[in-house]
């Protein structure tokens, strides 16, 4: 398994550790570009009952012109229960295409 597939297990199971939800491992494996895996992780770090814009997602990863992708990325998240896209929405706080 990858460094970054580490990274990624240790911030999903810390999510689930800081909102009592997870009292065992979970371990995925998800297909995806570096891109979408910046993209989830970011994800994983908005607080519960929080939201946030795709904008300030793209800003945290450091490609702020990004908002797009980001939004792209958010919609191609395979296991929405577990990482939080439900948590985005639009600049203007409508939700997006939201699937």
């Amino acid at each position: 398994m990858s460094q970054k597939s580490n990274d990624f297990h240790e911030i999903a199971l810390s999510t689930f550790s800081k909102n009592n939800r997870v009292s065992e491992e979970i371990k995925l494996h998800l297909l995806a570009t570096d891109f979408q895996f910046e993209v989830w992780k970011a994800l994983l770090e908005i607080p519960f009952g929080e939201t946030t814009t795709y904008g300030k997602i793209a800003e945290n990863i450091g490609n702020p012109k990004a908002f797009r992708a980001v939004g792209t990325a958010t919609g191609s998240n395979p296991v929405a229960f577990i990482i939080p896209c439900h948590r985005v929405v639009q600049i203007s706080g409508k939700i997006g295409g939201y699937r």
